[in-house]
């Protein structure tokens, strides 16, 4: 979808997923399956513990245009992976704006971002975001290319890490503001 809205919703799942929600380029050439400009506003994912992951964004080592994407007031609990996967390339300047990512000690990472075709991971803002109970880190960004990171005025409780950062571990230039 393009530029579409998605408010006020709850979701709860009661059998496994792997992710509620799913934005990714469609076929080569399809251009109704190009992912661009979308918001999520005022949404309520609950995983029950069966959830994998709460969104994933996928990128591609074309332009799948699986960036812009907006999550305003998104509130995603019970996950075992993560609430948001960044996947690859192109997947890039989304926005995350005052939303909570709650595993409780049960999930791994509130915002996960690893490689994919073309070897990078995708970007983000985190604005005024609650992360709760992550086993690894609230953030996390594998060693690869990265893009730009920006996190603001956030607030951590009860994880291992906020922030686990291959890209500055390695020693590589890293964008994170």
């Amino acid at each position: 979808s393009r530029y579409a809205e998605m408010a006020d919703v709850q979701l709860t799942t009661a059998t496994a997923l792997a992710d509620v929600i799913t934005q990714e380029e469609a076929p080569l050439g399809d251009p109704a399956g190009i992912s661009q400009g979308n918001t999520f506003s005022r949404v309520l994912i609950e995983g029950e513990g069966f959830l994998a992951r709460g969104l994933s964004v996928v990128g591609d080592v074309t332009d799948a245009n699986n960036d812009t994407l907006r999550l305003s007031d998104v509130r995603i609990f019970g996950y075992t992976d993560a609430a948001v996967q960044i996947q690859g390339v192109n997947a890039l300047s989304n926005l995350f704006d005052h939303c909570t990512f709650g595993a409780f000690r049960a999930g791994n990472y509130g915002i996960k971002c690893v490689t994919n075709a073309g070897s990078q991971t995708g970007g983000f803002r985190a604005l005024d975001c609650t992360f709760l109970g992550h086993l690894v880190a609230d953030i996390y960004r594998e060693t690869s290319n990265p893009v730009g990171v920006v996190i603001d005025a956030c607030f951590s409780e009860g994880s291992e890490a906020f922030l686990v950062d291959g890209v500055m571990a390695s020693g590589l230039q890293s964008p994170l503001t």
